[in-house]
């Protein structure tokens, strides 16, 4: 409704044919949450344009992202900035929009003080059409408790400045295998079953509307081991990939 602040995860072909495709649907976002909301979506290349290629650098005015049609659309529009970590850079527009995404490159790739925190801080919310394992969200739960699994500023990359300087810009590492929790999304079952999830449709899109401080709470349940079935991060293995950056 007017004046929410929402992070949106999309597949533009699961919603079938849109008038005007993806650039209609990222006009249909910002005239719902109006000038008084906010838009935010992923940007991310996840580090795949730096594999094997040394002369790579991440652009916010020319890297594709490949999170899909609908977000490779948004950091192009009018009014959209884009925050400058080499690998998972956001796009936001909305009020106050340069405040979420202008210190992204100088802290935490997902926890602290980065885009998603902030948006949570803001009273932010979920937006998951047909994309129910790409909740990004439950990154920043992780690396606010600290969990063991993910480096903090760990790699480092190239990062061409709008005025055409390249300088190194660091982010995040990935772990070596998936979380049973957070990567096949266990949480979203268990919040479907407890009604903490708004579903609907959009076209024939599956929607999910989650209310970020709700899922934190509903994860810090399971990485702390509070939930039946899982042990929670403190008996888990999974250490930080390693690459050469």
């Amino acid at each position: 409704k007017k004046g929410d602040k929402i992070i949106v995860h999309s597949s533009l072909s699961s919603i079938g044919y849109v008038k005007g495709g993806a650039k209609a649907v990222c006009e249909a976002f910002m005239e719902v949450v109006g000038k008084d909301g906010l838009v935010m979506m992923p940007s991310f290349n996840h580090r795949k344009i730096f594999i094997d290629n040394p002369s790579a650098y991440y652009s916010p005015l020319e890297t594709l992202t490949i999170n899909g049609a609908i977000p490779d659309t948004f950091w192009r529009m009018k009014g959209v900035y884009r925050s400058l970590n080499p690998t998972h850079a956001f796009a936001v527009w909305g009020k106050n929009a340069k405040n979420f995404v202008k210190e992204h490159h100088k802290g935490l790739t997902m926890g602290k003080g980065s885009p998603l925190y902030l948006l949570e801080k803001a009273g932010g919310k979920i937006i998951l059409i047909d994309t129910p394992t790409a909740n990004t969200f439950h990154h920043v739960v992780e690396m606010t408790n600290n969990v063991p699994c993910l480096g903090k500023r760990t790699e480092e990359y190239p990062v061409k400045l709008p005025s055409g300087e390249i300088v190194k810009v660091r982010t995040w590492s990935f772990r070596q295998s998936s979380c049973p929790i957070t990567d096949k999304v266990a949480y979203l079952s268990y919040m479907k079953k407890k009604k903490m999830i708004k579903e609907g449709k959009i076209g024939n899109a599956d929607v999910l509307v989650i209310d970020m401080k709700t899922c934190r709470k509903v994860i810090e349940k399971f990485i702390k081991g509070e939930i039946k079935g899982y042990s929670g991060c403190k008996k888990c293995s999974i250490k930080p990939w390693t690459v050469p950056q």
